[in-house]
């Protein structure tokens, strides 16, 4: 089947959740109730759902190798789905109770009138960055002093390939294209599946491409691709402080299982103090955990990009949230129907 499949210049739908890939159980035994109960404390199993298989996700794998779920009493299985837009469908339907994804697929849904909230920080700002094959580039006039408008205005002559046409891809293209003053109804976008990005530029097929890390790393070092934006870098101000990523879960779920959402979270921040403090050790960590086949020097490369965007600890806060929705809204041109309360979800 083709990896790549071509999409109109305007934004499409949430994408359909593709044949998902259980990558491991961990933490505890002794419970088979796949809901998540254990209120009282006890007990409970949860399964997880992430939208790709990034370094962005750093504290759950953390979690997961360094006993933090475990000591909660709980056992997570985590499942792999084709993009953030996959993720909420998960979370309605209750076949899984917690997802890492971005807080755009939230604003997507909350938009929908669909009750999802996020519980926990994964980042304090975005920790995408947009790659351009280095060929491009110099056909461009792009080099390491081009402006953010003459960045933005290259977009128009681009073909970008993204994990997902809406969410998190899209508004960060849809910013730089402003600064360029280039509609975002212009980008053309390709989709395209994480494990064929790289041969995708080096074939020609896409000219750049935003996809997580360590994918536009490893384009930098086997694709002859080279920076367009960092966002961890602060190329794109608006995001600066802003969370992008976090863990997201029904309202309902929260609601009636508070014992599980508290002890998950509990384990989250965990494994984002654990990170702060032993960062060389977390690294390796996921590293022989969760990519070991990545190039050493390419993860190294991308984990100090998320390190630095990574929260010390998981509280989230109302004001930190509109300042997401206020970027969607300056992004896309458009003023969002929700606001930073409504996708708070609170943990007792």
């Amino acid at each position: 089947m083709n990896a790549l499949k071509r999409i109109p210049a305007r934004r499409t739908g949430a994408c359909a959740v593709a044949a998902a890939t259980v990558l491991l159980v961990a933490g505890c035994g002794g419970s088979n109730d796949e809901s998540g109960s254990g209120n009282d404390g006890g007990p409970a199993s949860v399964k997880v759902v992430v939208s790709t298989a990034s370094i962005s996700y750093a504290p759950l794998y953390i979690a997961v190798k360094q006993g933090f779920f475990k000591d909660q009493k709980l056992t997570v299985s985590i499942t792999t789905v084709s993009g953030g837009g996959a993720t909420v469908p998960a979370l309605q339907s209750g076949s899984a109770q917690f997802g890492f994804s971005s807080v755009f697929h939230q604003l997507d849904a909350v938009q929908q009138g669909q009750k999802i909230v996020s519980i926990a920080a994964v980042n304090t700002g975005e920790g995408l960055d947009v790659v351009v094959s280095k060929k491009k580039a110099a056909q461009l006039g792009l080099n390491a002093n081009s402006t953010l408008a003459q960045k933005g205005q290259a977009l128009k002559h681009l073909k970008v390939g993204v994990i997902s046409t809406s969410g998190e891809p899209y508004y960060v293209l849809s910013d730089l294209a402003r600064a360029g003053g280039v509609d975002p109804s212009e980008l053309n976008m390709e989709a395209v599946a994480s494990s064929a990005a790289i041969t995708a530029m080096k074939t020609g097929q896409i000219d750049a491409m935003t996809i997580g890390l360590p994918v536009t790393t490893e384009a930098i070092e086997q694709a002859g691709a080279q920076i367009l934006v960092s966002c961890p870098a602060g190329d794109l101000p608006d995001l600066h402080e802003a969370p992008t990523e976090t863990v997201l879960a029904s309202a309902s779920y929260v609601t009636s299982h508070a014992s599980v959402t508290s002890r998950f979270v509990k384990a989250i921040g965990q494994a984002e103090a654990y990170l702060k403090a032993n960062s060389d050790q977390a690294a390796e960590t996921v590293r022989t955990g969760y990519f070991a086949k990545v190039d050493k020097q390419v993860f190294d490369t991308a984990w100090a990009e998320i390190a630095n965007v990574t929260p010390a600890e998981p509280t989230l806060t109302a004001e930190q949230l509109q300042r997401t929705v206020d970027f969607v809204s300056r992004a896309s041109g458009k003023k969002v129907k929700a606001t930073g309360d409504q996708l708070l979800g609170v943990v007792k």
